[in-house]
């Protein structure tokens, strides 16, 4: 009975493990979804920003009002739209470059793409290092040895 009991434990193991992964797969692939949405938004909204400022440029007065109202809703686009793409490489273990978009690996200190030093990690190596609890500074070692 030992060994059927000791199976069927190992057996759930594995099915919470393969569970973990498979939930953190279809996140990552919703994540994409959105992103490629978003992606051919963006599109849209560009075709619809270069025809405004054609018809401006030929002649109609009246689109500045519209073009920054295009320019606005692009940035807030542009901007979900990194923060999309920095969620999907925070899921996949990485980073992307502020400059160039490229995705690193999540230690990387520079990018490896344009030179670009890292904010996160250049802030990560600035922290003094930890000191594990168990180690104690001099003087109260020598006060609990009295």
């Amino acid at each position: 009975m030992g060994l059927l009991e000791d199976t069927v434990v190992k057996a759930r193991g594995a099915l919470d493990v393969t569970s973990k992964k498979a939930s953190e797969l279809y996140n990552l692939q919703k994540l994409k979804v959105q992103a490629a949405s978003l992606n051919g938004q963006l599109a849209k909204a560009y075709e619809a920003l270069g025809r405004t400022v054609y018809d401006a440029h030929v002649g109609d007065a009246k689109s500045d009002d519209v073009i920054e109202a295009l320019v606005a809703e692009l940035a807030e686009k542009n901007e979900e739209y990194h923060s999309l793409l920095e969620r999907i490489s925070e899921a996949r273990g990485e980073q992307i470059c502020p400059s160039c978009d490229a995705r690193l690996q999540a230690d990387a200190l520079f990018c490896m793409k344009c030179g670009t030093p890292l904010a996160k990690a250049a802030m990560e190596a600035e922290e003094p290092p930890s000191v594990p609890p168990d180690v104690a500074p001099a003087e109260e070692t020598a006060e609990t040895v009295e």
